[in-house]
């Protein structure tokens, strides 16, 4: 359930454990001034569809006050018309953390991204705040809403095709295979050799995050020193230069979170192709009558039906063991990211360590 408007796109969420239901709107504002107040318009005809606790986020493109956008130096109609808006629905602009701005380009910096919230989904969602986050690519800073949500333990094991694109890894991998040597039926040996590559990844993915994470810090502090820097007007072409290295290293480590995420949600995007959706129709009516529809006539039932029959060498084929070669050419036409098992591998891992 959800309406979507000109600027506007709304949800209703119900949560799991108690079945109450919330409302979250996502934004994005028209920087025409002329438009700003039918967007206010659409959503108060949001807020007016459901009682729900109500949060509203995205890009506003207007600021609030004075001190939101550098070089400001007086209050307008359409700031004074957001603020009334807030106060009209009695929502909470909560404290942003991690940066000032939300938007740059160039020395031009504006805090026009937000979230807002009703009490109702704080009393929900108690704790909640947003913080800002390091952004390599948009002009925009994104903004993480955060519930302060507590840890249930360590996850699942689960084979990630990002793993595959780290230096050495195909490396790793063979010499993680190899290194058991153990004789017996070959479900055991397979087994065995599992259980200890998924001893060494685990061992192996401890220490990459907190590398990355780590990096990912020193990352986002360098662009902000940067950016700060070009803020106030000291920046120059070196620490241009730098702020596009240290951007393209950020976006990069950013990308296999990406991949590792689109995994675990099992999220095909456009570019690895569209799964074709079949409609059923059922009739089609043409000139008030139905054509394609069952004209009333008896079906024959399964008695009089004269089905195909097998021959003895068809079955044989059909009987016969299967073949390696079989095998190999089954696996290797499915999906990468297909049927992890119990084991928590997946087809890529398979197909990787087949050609090794």
């Amino acid at each position: 359930m959800g309406s979507n408007g000109n600027h506007s796109l709304s949800v209703v969420l119900q949560r799991v454990e108690d079945a109450s239901k919330v409302v979250f709107t996502g934004v994005y504002g028209p920087s025409l001034r002329v438009e700003k107040r039918r967007f206010w318009e659409e959503l108060n005809v949001v807020r007016d569809r459901w009682v729900f606790p109500w949060c509203i986020g995205g890009d506003f493109n207007e600021i609030r006050f004075v001190g939101e956008r550098s070089g400001c130096r007086r209050t307008t109609r359409n700031m004074v018309a957001f603020d009334d808006f807030i106060a009209n629905h009695e929502l909470v602009d909560l404290p942003l953390s991690g940066a000032r701005f939300t938007w740059n380009r160039g020395e031009s910096q504006s805090r026009i991204d937000r979230f807002l919230i009703c009490p109702g989904w704080s009393n929900l969602v108690p704790d909640v705040y947003q913080r800002s986050l390091i952004h390599s690519v948009s002009d925009h800073c994104p903004i993480l809403l955060d519930p302060r949500l507590q840890s249930w333990g360590r996850p699942p094991f689960r084979f990630e095709i990002a793993w595959l694109q780290a230096p050495r890894m195909e490396e790793r991998l063979g010499e993680w295979w190899s290194f058991i040597k153990s004789k017996g039926p070959s479900d055991v040996v397979i087994g065995r050799k599992l259980r200890f590559v998924k001893k060494k990844l685990r061992e192996w993915v401890k220490e990459k995050r907190a590398f990355d994470q780590n990096r990912l810090r020193w990352l986002e502090s360098r662009i902000g020193e940067i950016n700060f820097l070009e803020g106030e007007g000291n920046g120059n072409s070196n620490l241009r230069e730098e702020l596009g290295r240290i951007k393209a290293e950020h976006n990069g480590i950013l990308l296999h979170e990406e991949i590792s995420w689109r995994q675990k949600s099992r999220v095909k995007w456009l570019k690895e192709g569209i799964r074709t959706r079949h409609i059923f129709m059922p009739w089609l009516v043409l000139g008030g009558g139905k054509l394609y529809s069952s004209d009333g006539s008896l079906r024959p039932t399964p008695e009089e039906l004269v089905f195909k029959r097998l021959d003895e060498d068809q079955c044989r084929v059909l009987e016969k063991p299967f073949e390696e070669e079989e095998i190999e050419k089954g696996v290797f036409s499915l999906g990468r990211d297909k049927a992890p098992g119990p084991d928590g591998f997946c087809l890529a891992f398979f197909k990787h360590v087949g050609h090794m």
